[in-house]
């Protein structure tokens, strides 16, 4: 999933990093289905990793993961989306 993602970030010319400014307001693919599929892919795979593991102590990291994600990082980003792409984004 975050190599999808990553790819179509790439392909069409906007940026990967979570604090740049995107060029490409993207809804299509793997966008259609999640506002962030590239954090998605990255909590099933540190869940990949705790089953893998077979413990469950390793389990605080994906969701200390998720739940910074979740109140700092996708916040922030969904207020740069909105000011570069207005209503556009709100749809």
């Amino acid at each position: 999933m975050t190599l999808i993602t990553n790819s179509a970030l790439l392909k069409n010319r906007t940026s990967i990093q979570p604090f740049e400014t995107p060029d490409v307001l993207l809804t299509s693919g793997l966008f259609k289905l999640s506002r962030n599929p590239l954090y998605l892919g990255m909590a099933i795979a540190f869940a990949g990793v705790v089953i893998t593991l077979g413990s469950l102590s390793p389990i605080i990291f994906p969701v200390i993961f998720v739940i910074i994600i979740d109140r700092v990082i996708i916040p922030f980003e969904e207020n740069k989306l909105e000011m570069e792409f207005g209503d556009k984004y709100l749809e």
